[in-house]
């Protein structure tokens, strides 16, 4: 299948000098035949009012596009930018003169109204042709024609303009989620080895157990976490992981639940590591404060193409839990985990986050598809 032409190829700089020349051909065609129609002259004469329309319009569009805007106005010297947009006029009035003079007395016109027009302007003189009275006798006339090069460049420049800040805002969001992704496996990885570590010192025989399971999430964390998104089984998978390592640290003295329904997820994608901080932070801000009857609670499935997380847990004592949130163990992987929702998700989620003496909640709820 051939594929479609790429016009944005016309834009590339050394591709820009053949686009004018096309266009400006096409617009000399334009003009020559709107002469030729409008008076039913011949094809010589025609061409004489089509080079003239042509030079006129081509001074304007380059005076105005590559002096005046340029030079002027981006120096914000809006005075010399509205008095520079006279010059075009008066040059207009030279070409436009020095054409008359030559049809008048080397060419036959024979269509009546166009020999008068012709003659207006002929018989004059330069100066008075140039007089600021004259020019505004004749500038509508002269904007008519210079109209449709200048609008077409406007729509291009407006057109780029909106691109290139498409193309800013999109890089800044890969940028945005490269730093955010960056931050969120260190911080991961140093809690880990601390949960392993204890482990290891109370000589707990799961160890190695767990020590494969890290040997996983490892894995998930340094292949899977890098791409745009991952299957939400694998991910489901990681978080399961975590929170059995961390169930195996707490030991039973510690209600730990994780309820995911793996078939509700097949088939279906997210971002890598978006929930991550929230379990994260429910183990070090909840469950490392209680101390009386600790719990967590973690829910994980999908339902008419939505993902419904849920997260509660048990709090304890408000002065460690202030603790911990000023130390900032968690407060980064939390705050980037909102800013890649509203970056990645927009308006395909909601967020709620309730706080109580006792315990605290988190309900996310993504639309995937």
């Amino acid at each position: 299948m051939k594929k479609p032409f790429d016009f944005t190829r016309l834009l590339i700089p050394e591709n820009v000098k053949y686009v004018h020349i096309v266009f400006w051909c096409i617009m000399l065609i334009l003009y020559t035949l709107n002469i030729m129609f409008l008076y039913s002259t011949n094809g010589l004469i025609s061409l004489m009012f089509g080079l003239r329309n042509l030079l006129g319009a081509m001074f304007f569009f380059y005076f105005i596009f590559y002096v005046l805007v340029p030079v002027f106005l981006n120096r914000k010297e809006r005075i010399l930018f509205f008095v520079g947009l006279l010059v075009p006029f008066w040059i207009w009035a030279v070409i436009n003169y020095s054409f008359m003079s030559l049809l008048i007395n080397y060419f036959t016109i024979a269509d009546r109204d166009l020999l008068a027009s012709v003659k207006v302007i002929a018989d004059k003189s330069i100066w008075q042709i140039m007089a600021p009275h004259t020019i505004l006798q004749t500038s509508i006339g002269v904007l008519m024609i210079v109209t449709p090069p200048i609008t077409i460049k406007l729509v291009e420049e407006i057109s780029r303009s909106v691109n290139r800040a498409l193309r800013l805002e999109r890089d800044n969001l890969n940028l945005e989620v490269s730093f955010l992704r960056s931050q969120l496996n260190p911080h991961f990885l140093f809690n880990t080895l601390n949960n392993i570590y204890s482990l290891s010192v109370r000589n707990n025989p799961r160890a190695p157990e767990l020590i494969m399971q890290l040997s996983d999430m490892l894995r998930y964390t340094l292949y899977e976490s890098n791409r745009e998104e991952v299957e939400l089984s694998k991910e489901a998978d990681f978080l399961y992981n975590y929170v059995q390592l961390e169930k195996a640290r707490y030991g039973k003295d510690v209600d730990i639940q994780f309820v995911y329904d793996a078939e509700s997820l097949e088939g279906y994608k997210i971002v890598p590591l978006l929930t991550f901080p929230f379990i994260e932070n429910s183990f070090k801000h909840g469950l490392d404060t209680s101390t009386q009857n600790p719990w967590l609670k973690i829910s994980f499935e999908v339902t008419d193409n939505t993902l419904f997380f849920e997260i509660a847990n048990s709090k304890g004592d408000e002065s460690l839990f202030k603790h911990h949130k000023e130390s900032g163990t968690g407060g980064i992987g939390i705050a980037n985990t909102k800013k890649r929702l509203s970056l990645l998700y927009q308006n395909k989620y909601s967020l709620s986050i309730n706080n109580s003496p006792d315990s605290h909640s988190i309900n996310l709820n993504i639309t995937l598809i």
